[in-house]
This record gives structure tokens, C-alpha cells and sequence, in this order.
């Protein structure tokens, strides 16, 4: 009795055109995930920058008191605008039912991505 070894061309061929769809899948989805960590990266950026100014909000108040929050000119560089990023911060009164010791923080940003923090501090 003759026994092959080996593969038919057909068995081959089959082989490579499911390796072929394979590799396809592969490629399509490698190429989205590329495509969307540069928006990934963006938010990122966007959302350290956000927390960078906050922070800094912050620090002035612990250092400079509740009421220089509102008389702040000396905004540093990363607070106003960084590598293509507009970042607007908005500092208001807020009223806690009767008690108007309140201020809110707004930190938006936007540009290649966007984050927005906001916060709520006190004078006491």
C-alpha cells in the first residue's frame, strides 16, 4: 500500500486563503487602532492640561486666600494656551443655598481634544 506524505494543492490552497483573510483582519484592525490613538493621545494631552491649571488655581488660593481668586492677571503660559490647545478658565460666585462664601472653577480646553474640569471651593 502507497501512503502520501504531504499536501494536496488544493489543501494548500485553501491554507492560503485563509491565511490571507486572517492577515487582512489583522491589517484592517491595526490600521483603526492607529486612527484613534491619535484622538486618544489628544484627550490625554487635553485632560493634563486641564488638571495643570486647576492645580494651579488651587495652589493660589492656598497660598494667596479665597478672595485673590477672582483678581488673578499673572495667568502662567499652560493656563492661557499650549501647542494648538485654547484653554479658557472662568472663575464665579456661587450661592450654596443661603451661604455665599462659594466660587467655582471652570477649566475648559479644547483643540485637538477636549477636557473640561470644574470645581467647587469655599472661604473657609
Amino acid at each position: 500500500m502507497k501512503t502520501n506524505h504531504g499536501f494536496t494543492f488544493i489543501e494548500l490552497l485553501i491554507f492560503i486563503i485563509v491565511l490571507g483573510v486572517i492577515a487582512a483582519a489583522l491589517a484592517i484592525s491595526h490600521g483603526t487602532l492607529f486612527r484613534s490613538s491619535a484622538i486618544i493621545n489628544s484627550q490625554i494631552g487635553a485632560s493634563k492640561m486641564a488638571a495643570l491649571c486647576m492645580d494651579w488655581y488651587l495652589g493660589q488660593r492656598a497660598i494667596n486666600g479665597f478672595a485673590s481668586i477672582d483678581t488673578i492677571t499673572n495667568v502662567p503660559n499652560f493656563c492661557s494656551a499650549s501647542n494648538g490647545y485654547r484653554i479658557v478658565t472662568i472663575v464665579s460666585q456661587y450661592t450654596l443655598g443661603d451661604d455665599p462664601n462659594y466660587k467655582t472653577i471652570v477649566v475648559n480646553v479644547q483643540g485637538r481634544g477636549h477636557a473640561k474640569l470644574t470645581t467647587i471651593i469655599s472661604s473657609y
